[in-house]
């Protein structure tokens, strides 16, 4: 069995620079660390991570990839910030995954929330910022993953943490 975990970035700033170089807010960053303790905490692993290179994606993968103590250094690819379309983000799954047997693809709405629902059809839901969805995948290679092929197991949203009312305080 294969797993995907797709994870869309943290909240970001402002819209004060062009789109690409926009960073994770301080929200952002505290709202990706408590979807990924939630990932930890139910078990979820991974042996391949790739990321969009632009900030705010790259941030988040650092900051889950912290979270889940695997020592796991991300991938950068392009078409995870230039390419909506699931396709082409299952082939950058797929260019990245090698012998991986779990994967997790850090990236922008449209895109996520898109893959994920043409991957599962349970999943008809929009990611939110700082929100993830792991999927089970039957077959024993990533070139056999197919649309409507995956299992929904899990959605971590950052409001469900126990600690999420936390956020607001100074």
């Amino acid at each position: 069995m294969l797993t995907l975990t797709i994870m869309r970035h943290g909240k970001a700033e402002p819209h004060h620079r062009a789109d690409f170089e926009r960073e994770l807010a301080p929200k952002g960053v505290l709202r990706s660390r408590l979807v990924a303790e939630m990932l930890a905490e139910a078990g979820v692993t991974w042996d391949c991570a790739v990321t969009s290179p632009a900030p705010r994606a790259s941030q988040t993968a650092d900051t889950a990839l912290d979270v889940m103590t695997s020592g796991l250094l991300p991938s950068y690819d392009r078409d995870i910030y230039d390419h909506a379309d699931p396709t082409t983000l299952m082939s950058v799954v797929r260019r990245h995954a090698g012998g991986a047997r779990q994967v997790v693809v850090f990236g922008h709405n449209p895109g996520m929330s898109w893959l994920a629902q043409w991957l599962c059809p349970d999943f008809v839901d929009q990611l939110a910022t700082s929100s993830a969805v792991v999927l089970d995948l039957e077959g024993a290679d990533w070139a056999d993953v197919s649309p409507g092929s995956a299992t929904l197991r899990l959605v971590c949203r950052h409001q469900d943490h126990p600690g999420a009312h936390l956020e607001d305080k100074p």
